[in-house]
């Protein structure tokens, strides 16, 4: 379903799920577990997660070079934030993906080279982030012994082993070569064969650069870092006591999850998973716990895109203020930085 009514049903069965759960765990006891919040610790963890925006746009700039577009830093942070905002109101984590690929496409005139880059950024990122749950739930379950962390370790590996061949298959020159012979054999394709060989020349631009794709692994990990101590400080700032190790664990699969586009902007589902894997997985707090734990860590998420929203709000004012001085002159709705193509 699309459209206004895709999203109507989409945001009411988000509210219905986030409050099904709260109504089980009762609002009264929830709020009194949000009432004993450290602030200071809160704040910090809110500060953190706006480094891992700006890791997150660095990592963006750097696959963006490899396909020979080089845009500044502050405009590529200031796309990232704008599509964080609208990421409120889509389906999914990828919803906000498709709003900063846009928005650089009207700057840069590069669509194609725009979504590739995307699309590379987010399964980098995925794969860095399952292979940290892989690898920490092994390193878990040798702590603890607890067979579940066996079984949540298993499951990444095989999920990292299958991005991973998806990913190689992108940029894998025959697969490419194949590609393109599909789209001249089949004669219902020919009108899509331009487009086809310009997204497969921009996958292939990441075989021809492995240091980037290199790079913005090492950055996904230091983004997957910093957020699992943005989890970590709001479970310390709630006073819970849970090993740090099992937010490297958890927190991948939240965000695996938190791509099926289910809810509007993860409303419900975020809530789950973390009563699910925090609760009744691990069993390392309290469901209550794990609920008022999400919806902390929600509200951290819900803040910085609003900030986001600032950005796009003073954007807007910017370019009608362009567009009132120059008649005949359109201005890029977000940001007015130079786009240097190569």
């Amino acid at each position: 379903m699309k459209g206004l009514p895709g999203f109507a049903l989409r945001l009411a069965l988000g509210l219905a799920l986030a409050g099904w759960l709260v109504y089980q765990e009762n609002p009264a006891t929830i709020w009194a577990a949000a009432q004993r919040t450290n602030l200071a610790v809160l704040g910090l963890a809110f500060l953190l997660y706006q480094l891992a925006i700006a890791l997150n746009a660095y990592k963006w700039g750097v696959l963006l070079r490899a396909q020979g577009v080089t845009v500044p830093f502050p405009q590529l942070l200031r796309s990232t934030f704008v599509g964080l905002f609208f990421g409120n109101f889509l389906p999914s984590n990828v919803g906000g993906d498709a709003v900063r690929a846009f928005d650089l496409s009207r700057q840069a005139g590069r669509g194609t080279a725009a979504a590739t880059s995307v699309i590379v950024d987010r399964m980098t990122g995925l794969l860095v982030f399952i292979a940290s749950a892989a690898v920490f739930g092994t390193l878990a379950a040798l702590w603890t012994g607890a067979s579940v962390l066996w079984q949540v370790a298993l499951l990444s590996l095989l999920l990292f082993l299958g991005g991973s061949l998806l990913f190689l298959a992108l940029i894998t020159r025959s697969v490419t070569r194949q590609a393109r012979y599909l789209f001249l054999l089949v004669p219902q394709l020919h009108p899509l064969r331009a487009s086809g060989r310009m997204v497969a020349d921009a996958f292939a631009a990441y075989r021809q650069h492995p240091r980037a794709v290199a790079l913005a692994c090492l950055t996904s990990f230091a983004i997957q870092t910093v957020t699992s101590v943005v989890n970590w400080l709001i479970g310390v700032s709630l006073g819970l006591e849970a090993p740090f190790i099992y937010f490297f664990v958890f927190n991948p699969i939240v965000a695996f999850v938190l791509l099926v586009p289910i809810a509007i902007n993860g409303i419900g589902v975020q809530q789950a998973i973390y009563v699910f894997c925090y609760a009744t997985l691990a069993r390392l707090m309290s469901e209550t716990e794990a609920l008022t734990l999400s919806l902390l860590m929600h509200g951290v998420i819900i803040t910085t895109g609003l900030l986001g929203g600032l950005v796009w709000i003073r954007a807007v004012r910017r370019s009608r203020a362009g567009w009132n001085a120059q008649p005949g002159t359109a201005v890029a709705a977000v940001g007015t930085n130079a786009v240097v193509r190569r």
